[in-house]
């Protein structure tokens, strides 16, 4: 809450809490202390200004991070705006329509510190009873931070189990005074209360902006409020932002809008740190460029536009930062340039995939690294396929296809530049020219906005198109870009490393040779793919050998800066867009002189450690820092190869293999798809999957998280097939899916002994469903058919398969409730997926049939969002049906039956007619405790 800072007397917050215009439904309550300042520090309003400050200028957030402050002397400084998400624990900070009050206590409460007493007990006790009353939240939806993160906070010295006691008289007080009969007053409210009231919905009709999901406040370390000066005072410290020196403040990213266009799965990105629209690219084309053209042609100068795509691996926070570093440098070199910033989650993928090759593949010592070249590599190439990583990849690809595909952010841009260049070339006394740069899997981006943009230009050409380091396949390059050489685009230059520096190079320690080596071997769907890339595969092939004029003859069209050089340093995958050689030799290719206006600015921070990898370039997970931390190399053997390859096709086998007796663990598998792109656009599944993630997590469970690309159909199916695998007597394994459901009708007539003898397969919808065959109730069942004994398998979906959801989708509604706000999660089966469907599973041999009907015949659990003839239905960021049943079970726990958790999340739904989740199991399982082991 921006100054001046408000401050609420004890007896004041039930009337403000009462008559607070809440738009967001708050599911739990998050208590904090700060750490610092502790008591002594206090000083009043003047340190809820430091905090206020230093959250907004130094961690960038939009407000300071808690709805509430509770000071030593018992008042409530008000803080964000209670209908926005806070800033308290990364992955539980929910959403503006529903997620946790945050409530940070002024003092340092671990052992031998501060006292938490009263007044400032009493008064936190009443801001938590008050909130939970107005929402009719339990007891113990109070949390701890340190119950969602390693840290101590709120102290260690506050025991939860005796906080959770006083609050439950408090509630006992607050309720008996509530229902006790009362003289009612003659005079109207005091004027006192009333401005309490006014007071209430003013906080709550402030406009908020959304912070990033992952913000957290940090209470127990060093970047908390260390720059609080004796008087209380905000005194900044010299402080950047990551490791790159870049800040991604308000005019930071104001700076970046005229030139980054930033995509999520292909799409405009709506969410995260910067979002982009149609109309943002509209004013990129129509005020922007048209200002720029005047500007360069009043000059004598011609406008180069370029179109700059980074590599697959890069965060939409480093992405951002890579442009805010060199955009300014363009600008000054007579280059108008226009970033994508294309999020496809790949750097948490890979991320995580790396880390499951180290816990379950390099286990243990990870000593072994004098052998890396000929075990450890191949060990790890197995285990990446087997891990998935094909379809990780896969997915990236199938994004970068996506963007420049109708309804598509690259596409929209394309049509646009297209109006741009009809309006305005023939206004300008000097050309204008087109250029466009790719990184590393850029190359693949685009080589489909290119063609795209080609067609849209009418007749203008490509002066250059500069490749860094570029991952895409030498087939793919060839079916789409080398035929429009000389034809569209008028020169190509690749930038790439020789072979001895590319097989120097290395992922993070884990993988000892470049991230091209890894999509070569074991990222494609075959092995040794060619990549244009690697210097192997341009001389392993004649037609390349000719492009690039590496027979003796200069090519025409294309040329190869090999690194190292005079005009390329890079030695590493990540490090061509930082290198100073490369970047200027970029330059000079596209104004077509040597001048150079000002020298590239080598401005990201990094070590000489980070040059030497790729990590600079990716928000790696923690755990994997620590990994590669340990992680020494060191020199090959002199052993054969081929007995070190065997070895490492049983350890990466290994992975799949069951335990040889019972562990009684718990697991589980999280998917959630929200980018199907156009009218099947999905907002809340990822969302969903998050939650259940977070819930099951708290509970004891490991969970692995599939989200929108990577929730491809094999990514699914073999996710949950491993899930069965290592299962053993005593194991509770968890399936959740939030995503579209539909009919297919079906191929084998499984669905004819089904009591409603409708002919139609149910089925899940992948990601890649325009590729793929959909997930089929029988392809589940076929995987669950192999469940071994006393493994209790649950699962929670979140979709609907009726039919009826199109009445939603064409604009119908239901009596209980006003649909204008809702999605249904229903996919209408077009043609083309009834084809690809039932060309897929004609081709299957018989299949295990489930009959959802002969329930006494299931072995598993399953909880549905809906009947099936209802809808599933989202709103806001959140499936209706994920949202009530994790408010049961993180309230509840696991202490219930399973009927019992269907009736208390049923009754959620109380007065709808519209959706009602059902039970799916054996009788027996229905009294049985819900995920709990099977005796």
């Amino acid at each position: 809450m921006p100054p001046p800072f408000k401050q609420l007397q004890p007896n004041e917050v039930a009337a403000f809490v009462e008559n607070y215009p809440f738009s967001r439904t708050i599911t739990d309550v998050h208590l904090h202390h700060t750490w610092r300042p502790n008591h002594s520090q206090y000083k009043g309003a003047s340190t809820i200004k430091a905090m206020y400050d230093y959250h907004t200028n130094t961690n960038g957030w939009s407000d300071i991070a808690q709805h509430a402050t509770v000071a030593p002397d018992g008042t409530i400084w008000l803080g964000r705006n209670w209908n926005s998400p806070p800033a308290s624990a990364s992955g539980h900070n929910g959403s503006a329509a529903f997620g946790p009050f945050m409530i940070e206590m002024i003092g340092d409460f671990d052992k031998g510190r501060d006292v938490l007493k009263d007044p400032q007990l009493k008064s936190v006790l009443e801001l938590i009873a008050r909130v939970q009353l107005r929402f009719k939240l339990p007891p113990e939806s109070l949390r701890f931070h340190n119950q969602m993160s390693g840290k101590t906070c709120p102290g260690s010295s506050v025991d939860r189990q005796a906080l959770l006691k006083d609050l439950k008289a408090q509630i006992a007080t607050i309720t008996k005074a509530m229902n006790a009969p009362v003289l009612r007053a003659k005079a109207p409210f005091s004027p006192a209360t009333l401005q309490v009231c006014d007071l209430a919905r003013q906080h709550g009709n402030r406009d908020s902006d959304n912070d990033p999901a992952n913000a957290e406040l940090q209470e127990s370390d060093s970047t908390t409020l260390s720059d609080l000066s004796p008087n209380g005072s905000y005194e900044p410290a010299n402080r950047q932002r990551g490791g790159d020196g870049t800040e991604l403040t308000a005019n930071t990213l104001a700076a970046l809008r005229p030139h980054v266009i930033n995509l999520t799965g292909g799409m405009f990105s709506s969410d995260g740190i910067f979002t982009t629209t149609p109309g943002d690219v509209d004013a990129i084309f129509q005020q922007y460029l048209p200002r720029e053209l005047a500007a360069r042609s009043e000059a004598g100068q011609v406008l180069r536009i370029l179109f700059y795509a980074h590599g697959g691996l890069v965060s939409e926070s480093n992405g951002l930062k890579i442009a805010a570093q060199h955009i300014p440098w363009w600008l000054k070199n007579g280059v108008y340039p226009i970033y994508f910033v294309w999020e496809t989650g790949l750097f948490e993928t890979v991320g995580a995939l790396l880390q499951r090759i180290i816990a379950d593949i390099l286990p243990g010592g990870r000593g072994a690294r004098d052998l890396w070249d000929y075990t450890t590599d191949p060990l790890v190439e197995r285990a990446a396929r087997a891990l998935q990583g094909v379809h990780i990849w896969g997915g990236m690809k199938h994004h970068a296809a996506m963007a420049s595909s109708s309804g598509g952010g690259a596409n929209y841009t394309a049509q646009q530049l297209g109006k741009f260049l009809a309006a305005h070339s023939g206004t300008s006394k000097k050309p204008i020219e087109l250029h466009a740069i790719g990184h590393s899997a850029g190359s693949i981006f685009h080589s489909h906005f290119l063609p795209t943009a080609l067609d849209a230009a009418n007749g203008a050409t490509f002066r250059t198109v500069q490749f860094m380091a570029p991952a895409i396949r030498v087939d793919e390059f060839q079916s789409r870009l080398a035929g429009v050489l000389g034809k569209g685009i008028d020169h190509l230059t690749m930038f790439t490393m020789k072979k001895d520096f590319e097989r120097d190079d290395n992922c993070m320690h884990i993988y000892r040779k470049s991230l091209l080596y890894l999509i070569h071997r074991a990222l494609e769907p075959e092995s040794e793919t060619p990549i244009l890339g690697l210097e192997e595969s341009v001389r392993n092939n004649r037609e390349l050998q000719r492009l690039f004029g590496l027979g003796g003859t200069a090519g025409t069209n294309a040329d190869i800066v090999w690194s190292v050089s005079s005009e390329s340093g890079a030695t590493t995958h990540g490090g061509f867009d930082d290198d100073a050689p490369t970047m200027e030799s970029i330059l000079r290719r596209i104004t077509g002189t040597d001048s150079i206006s000002q020298p590239f600015p080598v401005s990201r921070g990094f070590g000489d450690k980070d040059l030497r990898s790729w990590e600079g370039q990716v928000d790696w997970p923690e755990g994997l820092r620590m990994a590669e931390q340990s992680i020494a190399p060191s020199s090959p053997p002199s052993s054969s190869s081929s007995s070190y390859s065997s070895q490492a096709a049983v350890a990466a086998s290994a992975i799949i293999v069951p335990h040889a007796a019972g562990t009684g663990k718990r697991r589980g598998l999280c998917v959630g798809i929200n980018h199907y792109g156009g009218n099947n656009q999905l907002y809340g599944c990822v969302a969903d999957a998050k939650r259940w993630k977070q819930v099951l997590e708290s509970l004891g469970f490991q969970i692995d998280l599939l989200t929108d690309w990577s929730a491809t159909r094999q990514g699914i199916l073999s996710s949950l097939q491993q899930l069965v695998a290592v299962s053993q007597p005593g194991d509770v394994i968890v399936f959740q899916y939030a995503g579209h459901g539909t009919q297919l009708h079906d191929v084998d007539g499984d669905e004819a002994t089904q009591d409603e003898r409708d002919n139609l397969d149910e089925a899940l919808v992948p990601i890649d469903f325009d590729q793929s065959a959909c997930i089929l109730d029988d392809d589940i069942a076929a995987i669950t058919a192999a469940l071994p004994e006393r493994v209790n398998l649950t699962s929670f979906i979140d979709c609907c398969h009726s039919g009826t959801a199109t009445r939603m989708l064409m604009g119908g509604t239901h009596a209980a409730r006003n649909t204008a706000n809702y999605r249904a999660r229903y996919m209408v089966a077009t043609p083309a997926m009834e084809d690809i469907n039932r060309e897929f599973h004609s081709q299957k041999a018989a299949r295990g049939i489930r009959s959802r009907s002969t329930a006494t015949a299931q072995r598993d659990i399953l909880f549905s969002a809906c009947s099936s003839r209802q809808t599933a239905k989202e709103h806001g960021a959140q499936g209706d049906f994920t949202l009530a049943a994790t408010q049961v079970l993180s309230t509840l726990g696991t202490g219930i039956s399973n009927d019992e958790f269907l009736r208390r999340t049923t009754s959620s739904f109380s007065g709808w007619d519209d959706q009602t989740p059902e039970l799916w199991c054996n009788d027996l399982f229905k009294h049985r405790s819900l995920l709990a082991p099977f005796p």
